[in-house]
């Protein structure tokens, strides 16, 4: 497939990755925005919209670091709508804000120990194994925790409403949390690359030795087995 898409390319385009052919794209898109909607490129405007996709960044970060485990989910968007409207729900009854965080942290860090078991002794494919387990989640928690398709955030609980509308020196909250997930994220993976039990080589395929020294973990099976071939 690689090989046919190269050969799509024009000539100049054969020395470009997928990330600067995207940033070109971003780039074309916001030129044309920029010239054809008068009030596109004001600040206010811009703010705004960085201000919106803040969320969708921090999610993108976790992403990232799923699939840079070589890894795939698909109940991300659960796991965060679920969380978070039990949080709010919680915060109507009422009960404390930190309590009710605190509760949403531990419904995420459930959904996916779940998903990972399935996925790591049980040997369900993560693609099955999370969609599953959104499904499922959401589904509980739709039928019996949800009062409505809306969960609306009590009036009092001035801290999280600071965490997303309040600014840091002038820039908002949710874009500052957007960037320091981003730079810890890169901090991580660049140090996780000079441990031994996460690199890669040749010998393996390009496969992480990680998946080999976690594999003493759970019972050998028949695919443990072709991977130490």
């Amino acid at each position: 497939m690689s090989d046919t898409l190269a050969r799509l390319r024009p000539a100049g385009m054969g020395r470009l990755s997928q990330e600067q052919i995207v940033l070109l794209m971003v780039v074309a898109l916001f030129a044309i925005f920029g010239l054809t909607l008068g009030a596109f490129l004001n600040v206010d405007n811009l703010m705004s919209l960085v201000w919106s996709v803040s969320s969708l960044g921090i999610f993108g970060v976790a992403m990232t670091v799923v699939v840079i485990a070589r890894g795939m989910t698909l109940s991300l968007i659960a796991s965060m709508g679920v969380a978070t409207a039990v949080a709010i729900q919680l915060m109507c009854i009422p009960v404390s804000t930190p309590v009710a965080l605190m509760v949403g942290l531990g419904i995420v860090l459930i959904i996916g120990l779940f998903s990972g078991f399935l996925i790591a002794f049980v040997e369900i494919p993560a693609l099955f194994a999370t969609m599953a387990s959104g499904l499922l989640v959401y589904g509980l928690a739709r039928n019996t925790v949800f009062d409505g398709s809306i969960a609306e955030l009590p009036g009092n609980c001035q801290f999280v409403l600071s965490v997303g509308q309040s600014t840091l020196f002038g820039t908002p909250v949710p874009i500052v949390v957007f960037a320091r997930s981003r730079f810890w994220c890169s901090r991580c993976c660049h140090a996780s690359r000079q441990t031994s039990g996460l690199t890669t080589s040749a010998g393996d395929g390009g496969k992480p030795s990680l998946r080999r020294r976690a594999a003493g973990l759970r019972p050998a099976t028949g695919r443990d087995a072709l991977d130490h071939r």
